[in-house]
Protein backbone atom coordinates (compact mmCIF):
# COMPACT_ATOMS: atom_id res chain seq x y z
CA UNK A 1 0.00 0.00 0.00
CA UNK A 2 1.32 3.42 -1.00
CA UNK A 3 2.09 5.63 1.99
CA UNK A 4 3.56 9.09 2.52
CA UNK A 5 5.53 10.41 5.40
CA UNK A 6 4.83 13.76 6.99
CA UNK A 7 7.44 15.61 4.93
CA UNK A 8 6.20 14.14 1.64
CA UNK A 9 2.62 14.94 2.54
CA UNK A 10 3.57 18.49 3.37
CA UNK A 11 5.33 18.87 -0.01
CA UNK A 12 2.29 17.50 -1.88
CA UNK A 13 -0.03 19.77 0.06
CA UNK A 14 2.22 22.74 -0.68
CA UNK A 15 2.33 21.90 -4.41
CA UNK A 16 -1.45 21.42 -4.51
CA UNK A 17 -2.00 24.71 -2.71
CA UNK A 18 0.41 26.43 -5.11
CA UNK A 19 -1.42 25.01 -8.13
CA UNK A 20 -4.75 26.19 -6.77
CA UNK A 21 -3.33 29.66 -6.11
CA UNK A 22 -1.77 29.87 -9.58
CA UNK A 23 -5.03 28.75 -11.17
CA UNK A 24 -6.92 31.36 -9.18
CA UNK A 25 -4.34 34.00 -10.16
CA UNK A 26 -4.59 33.25 -13.88
CA UNK A 27 -8.40 33.07 -13.73
CA UNK A 28 -8.62 36.32 -11.76
CA UNK A 29 -6.22 38.10 -14.10
CA UNK A 30 -8.17 36.95 -17.14
CA UNK A 31 -11.46 38.09 -15.66
CA UNK A 32 -9.93 41.40 -14.59
CA UNK A 33 -8.54 41.99 -18.08
CA UNK A 34 -11.87 41.13 -19.74
CA UNK A 35 -13.79 43.32 -17.28
CA UNK A 36 -11.46 46.30 -17.79
CA UNK A 37 -11.70 45.96 -21.58
CA UNK A 38 -15.51 45.67 -21.42
CA UNK A 39 -15.71 48.75 -19.23
CA UNK A 40 -13.42 50.58 -21.60
CA UNK A 41 -15.83 49.75 -24.44
CA UNK A 42 -18.76 50.95 -22.28
CA UNK A 43 -16.91 54.18 -21.57
CA UNK A 44 -16.08 54.66 -25.26
CA UNK A 45 -19.75 54.21 -26.16
CA UNK A 46 -20.77 56.67 -23.43
CA UNK A 47 -18.27 59.28 -24.66
CA UNK A 48 -19.57 58.85 -28.21
CA UNK A 49 -23.18 59.27 -27.02
CA UNK A 50 -22.13 62.30 -24.92
CA UNK A 51 -20.60 63.90 -28.05
CA UNK A 52 -23.87 63.30 -29.91
CA UNK A 53 -25.95 64.87 -27.11
CA UNK A 54 -23.64 67.86 -26.65
CA UNK A 55 -23.46 68.46 -30.43
CA UNK A 56 -27.27 68.52 -30.60
CA UNK A 57 -27.49 71.34 -28.06
CA UNK A 58 -24.46 73.42 -29.09
CA UNK A 59 -24.66 73.30 -32.89
CA UNK A 60 -26.79 75.27 -35.29
CA UNK A 61 -29.42 73.89 -37.66
CA UNK A 62 -28.13 75.18 -41.01
CA UNK A 63 -31.64 75.10 -42.52
CA UNK A 64 -33.05 77.58 -39.97
CA UNK A 65 -30.63 80.22 -38.70
CA UNK A 66 -33.02 83.19 -38.52
CA UNK A 67 -32.62 85.12 -35.28
CA UNK A 68 -29.87 82.83 -33.89
CA UNK A 69 -26.38 83.91 -32.93
CA UNK A 70 -23.78 81.47 -34.22
CA UNK A 71 -20.01 81.22 -34.39
CA UNK A 72 -17.29 79.34 -36.22
CA UNK A 73 -14.67 80.07 -33.55
CA UNK A 74 -13.40 77.22 -31.34
CA UNK A 75 -14.80 78.73 -28.11
CA UNK A 76 -18.04 77.21 -26.79
CA UNK A 77 -20.26 79.63 -24.87
CA UNK A 78 -23.76 79.45 -23.41
CA UNK A 79 -25.00 82.10 -25.85
CA UNK A 80 -23.49 80.98 -29.17
CA UNK A 81 -23.94 77.99 -31.43
CA UNK A 82 -21.49 76.33 -33.79
CA UNK A 83 -21.66 74.74 -37.17
CA UNK A 84 -21.64 70.96 -36.57
CA UNK A 85 -18.30 70.52 -38.40
CA UNK A 86 -16.70 73.30 -36.33
CA UNK A 87 -18.06 71.75 -33.14
CA UNK A 88 -16.66 68.35 -34.10
CA UNK A 89 -13.17 69.75 -34.69
CA UNK A 90 -13.27 71.77 -31.47
CA UNK A 91 -14.53 68.86 -29.37
CA UNK A 92 -11.87 66.55 -30.85
CA UNK A 93 -9.05 69.05 -30.23
CA UNK A 94 -9.96 69.68 -26.60
CA UNK A 95 -10.69 66.02 -25.83
CA UNK A 96 -7.40 64.78 -27.28
CA UNK A 97 -5.45 67.51 -25.45
CA UNK A 98 -7.02 66.69 -22.08
CA UNK A 99 -6.90 62.89 -22.43
CA UNK A 100 -3.46 61.85 -23.77
CA UNK A 101 -4.20 58.15 -23.11
CA UNK A 102 -7.34 58.31 -25.21
CA UNK A 103 -8.25 59.77 -28.57
CA UNK A 104 -11.40 60.98 -30.33
CA UNK A 105 -11.35 61.20 -34.11
CA UNK A 106 -13.66 61.64 -37.09
CA UNK A 107 -12.97 60.51 -40.65
CA UNK A 108 -14.84 60.05 -43.91
CA UNK A 109 -14.53 58.82 -47.47
CA UNK A 110 -15.41 62.37 -48.53
CA UNK A 111 -13.37 64.59 -46.18
CA UNK A 112 -13.12 68.35 -46.12
CA UNK A 113 -9.96 69.90 -47.51
CA UNK A 114 -8.28 70.33 -44.09
CA UNK A 115 -8.25 66.56 -43.48
CA UNK A 116 -7.68 65.11 -46.94
CA UNK A 117 -4.03 64.32 -46.24
CA UNK A 118 -4.82 62.12 -43.24
CA UNK A 119 -3.58 58.55 -43.53
CA UNK A 120 -6.04 56.00 -42.12
CA UNK A 121 -4.88 52.70 -40.62
CA UNK A 122 -6.33 49.31 -41.47
CA UNK A 123 -9.08 49.40 -38.83
CA UNK A 124 -10.21 52.91 -39.83
CA UNK A 125 -10.39 51.91 -43.49
CA UNK A 126 -12.32 48.76 -42.64
CA UNK A 127 -14.70 50.71 -40.38
CA UNK A 128 -15.37 53.23 -43.14
CA UNK A 129 -16.03 50.49 -45.69
CA UNK A 130 -18.26 48.41 -43.41
CA UNK A 131 -20.26 51.14 -41.63
CA UNK A 132 -20.86 53.08 -44.85
CA UNK A 133 -22.98 50.17 -46.09
CA UNK A 134 -25.42 50.79 -43.22
CA UNK A 135 -25.54 47.11 -42.18
CA UNK A 136 -23.86 47.60 -38.79
CA UNK A 137 -24.22 50.19 -36.02
CA UNK A 138 -20.69 49.88 -34.61
CA UNK A 139 -17.30 48.18 -34.99
CA UNK A 140 -14.91 47.17 -32.22
CA UNK A 141 -11.27 46.17 -32.02
CA UNK A 142 -8.80 45.40 -29.21
CA UNK A 143 -5.10 46.11 -29.85
CA UNK A 144 -2.08 45.19 -27.74
CA UNK A 145 0.59 47.90 -27.63
CA UNK A 146 4.36 47.19 -27.45
CA UNK A 147 4.46 48.11 -23.73
CA UNK A 148 1.79 45.50 -22.89
CA UNK A 149 -1.11 47.90 -22.57
CA UNK A 150 -4.32 47.29 -24.44
CA UNK A 151 -6.24 49.79 -26.56
CA UNK A 152 -9.92 49.44 -27.36
CA UNK A 153 -11.37 51.12 -30.44
CA UNK A 154 -15.07 51.77 -30.95
CA UNK A 155 -16.31 53.19 -34.27
CA UNK A 156 -19.90 54.28 -34.99
CA UNK A 157 -21.41 55.80 -38.15
CA UNK A 158 -22.17 59.52 -38.49
CA UNK A 159 -25.67 59.82 -39.91
CA UNK A 160 -26.52 62.79 -42.12
CA UNK A 161 -29.11 65.05 -40.47
CA UNK A 162 -31.65 67.31 -42.12
CA UNK A 163 -29.90 70.48 -40.94
CA UNK A 164 -26.58 69.40 -42.48
CA UNK A 165 -27.64 68.37 -45.99
CA UNK A 166 -27.55 71.84 -47.56
CA UNK A 167 -24.05 72.67 -46.33
CA UNK A 168 -22.49 69.32 -47.26
CA UNK A 169 -24.02 69.50 -50.74
CA UNK A 170 -22.60 73.01 -51.28
CA UNK A 171 -20.21 72.77 -54.24
CA UNK A 172 -17.98 75.47 -52.73
CA UNK A 173 -16.62 72.86 -50.31
CA UNK A 174 -15.27 70.92 -53.32
CA UNK A 175 -16.33 67.56 -51.94
CA UNK A 176 -16.29 64.52 -54.19
CA UNK A 177 -19.97 64.00 -53.56
CA UNK A 178 -22.86 66.52 -53.66
CA UNK A 179 -25.97 64.31 -53.41
CA UNK A 180 -26.21 63.70 -49.65
CA UNK A 181 -29.61 62.80 -48.25
CA UNK A 182 -30.95 62.55 -44.73
CA UNK A 183 -29.98 59.15 -43.29
CA UNK A 184 -26.83 58.68 -45.39
CA UNK A 185 -23.67 57.60 -43.57
CA UNK A 186 -21.47 60.71 -43.77
CA UNK A 187 -18.44 59.24 -42.03
CA UNK A 188 -17.23 57.49 -38.87
CA UNK A 189 -16.74 58.74 -35.30
CA UNK A 190 -14.16 56.72 -33.30
CA UNK A 191 -13.15 56.66 -29.63
CA UNK A 192 -9.83 55.05 -28.58
CA UNK A 193 -9.12 54.26 -24.91
CA UNK A 194 -5.84 52.81 -23.64
CA UNK A 195 -5.94 50.67 -20.48
CA UNK A 196 -3.09 49.29 -18.36
CA UNK A 197 -2.55 45.53 -18.28
CA UNK A 198 -3.92 43.75 -15.24
CA UNK A 199 -1.93 40.50 -15.53
CA UNK A 200 0.82 40.73 -12.94
CA UNK A 201 2.93 37.72 -13.77
CA UNK A 202 3.68 36.00 -17.05
CA UNK A 203 3.22 32.27 -17.54
CA UNK A 204 7.01 31.79 -17.71
CA UNK A 205 7.52 33.44 -14.35
CA UNK A 206 4.69 31.40 -12.86
CA UNK A 207 6.16 28.18 -14.27
CA UNK A 208 9.62 28.95 -12.86
CA UNK A 209 8.02 29.85 -9.59
CA UNK A 210 6.23 26.52 -9.58
CA UNK A 211 9.40 24.53 -10.44
CA UNK A 212 11.50 26.14 -7.77
CA UNK A 213 8.70 25.73 -5.21
CA UNK A 214 9.95 28.80 -3.35
CA UNK A 215 6.51 30.26 -2.97
CA UNK A 216 4.31 29.12 -0.15
CA UNK A 217 0.54 29.33 0.09
CA UNK A 218 0.82 32.66 1.92
CA UNK A 219 2.96 34.09 -0.91
CA UNK A 220 0.40 32.87 -3.43
CA UNK A 221 -2.31 34.75 -1.56
CA UNK A 222 -0.20 37.89 -1.70
CA UNK A 223 0.15 37.39 -5.46
CA UNK A 224 -3.63 37.16 -5.87
CA UNK A 225 -4.27 40.17 -3.67
CA UNK A 226 -2.58 42.78 -5.95
CA UNK A 227 -4.57 41.48 -8.91
CA UNK A 228 -7.82 41.79 -6.97
CA UNK A 229 -6.81 45.25 -5.78
CA UNK A 230 -5.99 46.28 -9.34
CA UNK A 231 -9.40 45.04 -10.48
CA UNK A 232 -11.14 47.00 -7.73
CA UNK A 233 -9.26 50.16 -8.68
CA UNK A 234 -10.13 49.65 -12.34
CA UNK A 235 -13.80 49.17 -11.46
CA UNK A 236 -13.79 52.31 -9.34
CA UNK A 237 -12.00 54.31 -12.03
CA UNK A 238 -14.40 53.44 -14.82
CA UNK A 239 -17.40 53.75 -12.49
CA UNK A 240 -16.30 57.29 -11.59
CA UNK A 241 -15.71 58.05 -15.26
CA UNK A 242 -19.22 56.81 -16.08
CA UNK A 243 -20.72 58.99 -13.33
CA UNK A 244 -18.77 62.04 -14.50
CA UNK A 245 -19.88 61.54 -18.11
CA UNK A 246 -23.52 61.18 -17.01
CA UNK A 247 -23.34 64.28 -14.82
CA UNK A 248 -21.66 66.27 -17.59
CA UNK A 249 -24.39 65.26 -20.03
CA UNK A 250 -27.10 66.30 -17.56
CA UNK A 251 -25.42 69.63 -16.83
CA UNK A 252 -25.06 70.32 -20.56
CA UNK A 253 -28.74 69.54 -21.14
CA UNK A 254 -29.89 71.80 -18.27
CA UNK A 255 -27.56 74.61 -19.37
CA UNK A 256 -28.73 74.37 -22.97
CA UNK A 257 -32.40 74.72 -21.91
CA UNK A 258 -32.16 77.37 -19.15
CA UNK A 259 -32.41 81.15 -19.42
CA UNK A 260 -29.49 82.40 -17.33
CA UNK A 261 -31.14 85.68 -16.30
CA UNK A 262 -34.54 84.49 -15.06
CA UNK A 263 -33.65 80.89 -14.20
CA UNK A 264 -36.69 79.71 -16.20
CA UNK A 265 -36.57 77.55 -19.29
CA UNK A 266 -35.43 79.22 -22.49
CA UNK A 267 -37.05 79.11 -25.93
CA UNK A 268 -35.45 75.77 -26.74
CA UNK A 269 -36.90 74.36 -23.51
CA UNK A 270 -40.33 75.75 -24.46
CA UNK A 271 -40.21 74.19 -27.93
CA UNK A 272 -39.30 70.78 -26.48
CA UNK A 273 -42.00 70.84 -23.78
CA UNK A 274 -44.58 72.39 -26.11
CA UNK A 275 -44.19 69.64 -28.71
CA UNK A 276 -44.32 67.04 -25.94
CA UNK A 277 -47.54 68.52 -24.50
CA UNK A 278 -49.23 68.62 -27.91
CA UNK A 279 -48.20 65.04 -28.69
CA UNK A 280 -49.46 63.84 -25.28
CA UNK A 281 -52.82 65.57 -25.87
CA UNK A 282 -53.27 63.69 -29.13
CA UNK A 283 -52.81 60.43 -27.22
CA UNK A 284 -54.79 61.00 -24.00
CA UNK A 285 -57.29 63.66 -25.14
CA UNK A 286 -56.39 66.05 -22.27
CA UNK A 287 -55.93 69.43 -23.88
CA UNK A 288 -53.22 71.72 -22.44
CA UNK A 289 -53.54 75.51 -22.19
CA UNK A 290 -51.08 78.33 -22.85
CA UNK A 291 -50.49 81.64 -21.09
CA UNK A 292 -48.41 84.24 -22.93
CA UNK A 293 -47.24 87.35 -21.04
CA UNK A 294 -45.71 90.56 -22.33
CA UNK A 295 -44.47 93.22 -19.87
CA UNK A 296 -46.05 96.49 -20.95
CA UNK A 297 -43.75 99.31 -22.09
CA UNK A 298 -40.70 97.40 -20.88
CA UNK A 299 -38.42 99.51 -23.08
CA UNK A 300 -39.36 102.54 -20.95
CA UNK A 301 -38.04 100.73 -17.86
CA UNK A 302 -34.67 100.17 -19.54
CA UNK A 303 -34.53 103.72 -20.87
CA UNK A 304 -35.56 105.42 -17.63
CA UNK A 305 -33.95 103.25 -14.94
CA UNK A 306 -31.22 101.40 -16.83
CA UNK A 307 -30.74 97.86 -18.12
CA UNK A 308 -29.74 96.55 -14.69
CA UNK A 309 -33.10 97.64 -13.35
CA UNK A 310 -34.73 96.01 -16.37
CA UNK A 311 -32.94 92.73 -15.63
CA UNK A 312 -34.09 92.99 -12.00
CA UNK A 313 -37.68 93.51 -13.20
CA UNK A 314 -37.49 90.38 -15.36
CA UNK A 315 -36.20 88.35 -12.41
CA UNK A 316 -38.98 89.64 -10.15
CA UNK A 317 -41.62 88.79 -12.75
CA UNK A 318 -40.15 85.28 -13.02
CA UNK A 319 -40.57 84.92 -9.23
CA UNK A 320 -44.21 86.02 -9.47
CA UNK A 321 -44.77 83.33 -12.11
CA UNK A 322 -43.23 80.69 -9.85
CA UNK A 323 -45.43 81.69 -6.89
CA UNK A 324 -48.66 81.54 -8.88
CA UNK A 325 -48.21 78.38 -10.95
CA UNK A 326 -48.24 74.66 -10.20
CA UNK A 327 -45.32 72.27 -10.01
CA UNK A 328 -46.38 70.52 -13.23
CA UNK A 329 -46.59 73.77 -15.23
CA UNK A 330 -43.72 74.57 -17.61
CA UNK A 331 -42.39 78.13 -17.30
CA UNK A 332 -40.05 79.77 -19.77
CA UNK A 333 -38.77 83.10 -20.97
CA UNK A 334 -39.85 83.12 -24.61
CA UNK A 335 -37.69 86.08 -25.57
CA UNK A 336 -37.04 89.62 -24.35
CA UNK A 337 -39.94 90.57 -22.07
CA UNK A 338 -42.23 87.75 -23.29
CA UNK A 339 -42.90 84.71 -21.10
CA UNK A 340 -44.79 81.46 -21.71
CA UNK A 341 -46.50 79.01 -19.34
CA UNK A 342 -47.64 75.57 -20.54
CA UNK A 343 -50.55 74.34 -18.39
CA UNK A 344 -51.38 70.60 -18.62
CA UNK A 345 -54.58 69.13 -17.14
CA UNK A 346 -56.40 72.37 -16.25
CA UNK A 347 -59.90 73.69 -16.95
CA UNK A 348 -60.61 77.00 -18.66
CA UNK A 349 -61.87 78.78 -15.55
CA UNK A 350 -58.66 77.92 -13.68
CA UNK A 351 -56.62 79.29 -16.60
CA UNK A 352 -58.43 82.63 -16.39
CA UNK A 353 -58.08 82.73 -12.60
CA UNK A 354 -54.34 82.08 -12.81
CA UNK A 355 -53.86 84.77 -15.47
CA UNK A 356 -55.85 87.31 -13.40
CA UNK A 357 -53.94 86.42 -10.23
CA UNK A 358 -50.57 86.93 -11.91
CA UNK A 359 -51.66 90.16 -13.63
CA UNK A 360 -53.01 91.58 -10.37
CA UNK A 361 -49.88 90.77 -8.36
CA UNK A 362 -47.66 92.33 -11.01
CA UNK A 363 -49.83 95.46 -11.11
CA UNK A 364 -49.65 95.99 -7.32
CA UNK A 365 -45.99 95.06 -6.86
CA UNK A 366 -43.70 98.00 -6.03
CA UNK A 367 -40.22 97.24 -7.31
CA UNK A 368 -37.19 98.88 -5.71
CA UNK A 369 -33.80 98.88 -7.40
CA UNK A 370 -31.21 100.97 -5.62
CA UNK A 371 -32.94 104.27 -4.78
CA UNK A 372 -35.44 103.90 -7.62
CA UNK A 373 -39.00 102.65 -7.34
CA UNK A 374 -41.23 101.62 -10.20
CA UNK A 375 -44.08 99.26 -11.08
CA UNK A 376 -45.08 97.06 -14.00
CA UNK A 377 -48.16 95.82 -15.79
CA UNK A 378 -48.53 92.89 -18.16
CA UNK A 379 -50.73 91.97 -21.09
CA UNK A 380 -51.88 88.33 -21.19
CA UNK A 381 -53.11 86.03 -23.92
CA UNK A 382 -54.52 82.60 -23.12
CA UNK A 383 -56.14 79.72 -24.97
CA UNK A 384 -56.49 75.92 -24.96
CA UNK A 385 -55.53 73.35 -27.57
CA UNK A 386 -58.39 72.37 -29.88
CA UNK A 387 -58.81 68.88 -31.44
CA UNK A 388 -58.07 70.20 -34.95
CA UNK A 389 -55.05 72.25 -33.82
CA UNK A 390 -51.46 71.77 -34.82
CA UNK A 391 -48.60 73.09 -32.72
CA UNK A 392 -48.28 76.08 -35.09
CA UNK A 393 -51.98 77.04 -35.05
CA UNK A 394 -52.10 76.67 -31.26
CA UNK A 395 -49.11 78.98 -30.83
CA UNK A 396 -50.41 81.52 -33.35
CA UNK A 397 -53.77 81.74 -31.56
CA UNK A 398 -52.28 82.55 -28.16
CA UNK A 399 -50.03 85.13 -29.87
CA UNK A 400 -53.12 86.72 -31.44
CA UNK A 401 -54.79 86.92 -28.02
CA UNK A 402 -51.73 88.67 -26.60
CA UNK A 403 -51.73 91.29 -29.34
CA UNK A 404 -55.46 91.75 -28.85
CA UNK A 405 -54.80 92.44 -25.16
CA UNK A 406 -52.17 95.02 -26.08
CA UNK A 407 -54.51 96.67 -28.61
CA UNK A 408 -57.18 96.84 -25.90
CA UNK A 409 -55.01 99.20 -23.85
CA UNK A 410 -52.53 96.75 -22.21
CA UNK A 411 -52.75 95.51 -18.61
CA UNK A 412 -55.49 93.29 -20.02
CA UNK A 413 -56.27 89.56 -20.34
CA UNK A 414 -57.70 88.24 -23.62
CA UNK A 415 -58.70 84.63 -24.19
CA UNK A 416 -60.31 82.26 -26.65
CA UNK A 417 -61.79 78.92 -25.54
CA UNK A 418 -63.91 76.61 -27.71
CA UNK A 419 -64.52 79.36 -30.26
CA UNK A 420 -65.58 81.97 -27.65
CA UNK A 421 -63.31 84.97 -27.09
CA UNK A 422 -63.22 87.79 -24.58
CA UNK A 423 -61.10 90.32 -22.73
CA UNK A 424 -61.01 91.58 -19.18
CA UNK A 425 -58.99 94.43 -17.61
Amino acid sequence: MFSLNKSEGSVILLVAALLVCLLALFSQSKRATEDVVNRAFETAGMLSDFFELTQEHYTINISNVTGVEFTTTPEITSNALMYPATFGRTYTRFFNADHPESQFQIYSNYPFESTRDRQLDEFAQRALETLSKGDRTEMRQIETLPDGRQRVRLAVPIIMREGCVACHNDISWELARHDWKVGDVRGVREVLITVAPTTLYSQTEAFLLFLLMLVSCVLAIFVVYPSVRQEVKSRQHFHELSIQATQSARRSLVQAQTDTLSGLGNRRYFETEFERAVAAALENGKMPSLLMFDIDHFKNVNDKFGHDAGDYALQEFAEILRRNTRSEDKLCRFGGEEFMVILPNIDQAAVKDMALRIKTEVQHAQLTYGDQQFSLTVSVGCCSLQPDDTADTFLKRVDQMLYRAKDAGRNTICWTFDGESGCAP
